[in-house]
């Protein structure tokens, strides 16, 4: 599978917010992603987003 883990990097800090991601919604304010059970997390006042597919790793840069 393709899943990924996502992380949020805010003040230098790094912390993994979400495993299984498999969908990435990027919109004016917020970010939401969506694991493979449905759950979500929305994260807001993002700065930068990068989704590494060959490493399955999106990153979350907060302002």
């Amino acid at each position: 599978m393709c899943e990924g883990v996502a992380v949020v990097v805010s003040g230098g800090s790094r912390k993994s917010v979400m495993e299984e991601v498999v969908l990435v919604v990027i919109k004016e304010g917020g970010v939401t992603i969506v694991n493979e059970d449905g759950e979500e997390l929305e994260v807001s006042g993002f700065k930068e987003v990068s989704v590494d597919l060959v490493g399955h790793k999106v990153t979350i840069v907060t302002e």
